[in-house]
């Protein structure tokens, strides 16, 4: 995928960041937004804030959100004027129609298994999450989901890798 789609939107293209969770994506938006002004939604944290899941998951140490109350959030957020950065570790929250570019962070086992056990994630979340990043679940998905130009892959291992997706997401910014 190149950075050519034509984008229509006022105030430029919404950008998605996902993947499987502990491969950077909050930390690459964060770099993103050090460097240039846009908007920004952490969908994880907007389902905490409001209360947007239904349960607890015991086994996996976590909320479980409802999609359909997410949904409707995003919807009342209306996207279409575009403008926002994404982050999120699922996607079909989202209309295809309102994402207009998906970046699928990606990261070397090894990697991810550490930064997963710094976050005292018990194992087998850990182990779920690495068979996820094996199959790229997340790529493969987000394709079918979004189709084939929309989507595209980095390794985010570290600074340098990070460097290429921040230059990317820039020139999809600013080429609009």
């Amino acid at each position: 995928m190149g950075t050519n789609l034509l984008i229509n939107r006022l105030n430029g293209p919404n950008v998605l960041i996902i993947g499987t969770p502990g491969t950077g994506k909050t930390s690459l938006c964060a770099r993103v937004l050090d460097k240039i002004k846009y908007g920004h939604l952490n969908v994880a944290e907007l389902i905490e804030s409001k209360k947007l899941y239904d349960e607890w998951d015991d086994e996996f140490q976590c909320t479980v959100f409802n999609s359909k109350k997410v949904k409707a959030e995003l919807q009342a957020m209306d996207m279409n004027s575009g403008g926002y950065l994404i982050e999120f570790h699922s996607f079909d929250v989202f209309k295809s129609n309102a994402i207009d570019y998906v970046i699928v962070l990606t990261c070397d086992i090894e990697v991810l298994g550490n930064r997963l056990e710094q976050r005292k994630y018990p194992a087998n979340k850990i182990n779920e999450n690495l068979q996820c990043e094996i199959f790229q679940i997340f790529y493969y998905d987000a394709i079918e989901y979004f189709g084939k130009d929309k989507v595209v892959s980095f390794r985010n291992n570290d600074y340098d890798d990070q460097q290429k997706v921040i230059q990317y997401i820039q020139d999809i910014i600013t080429v609009q």
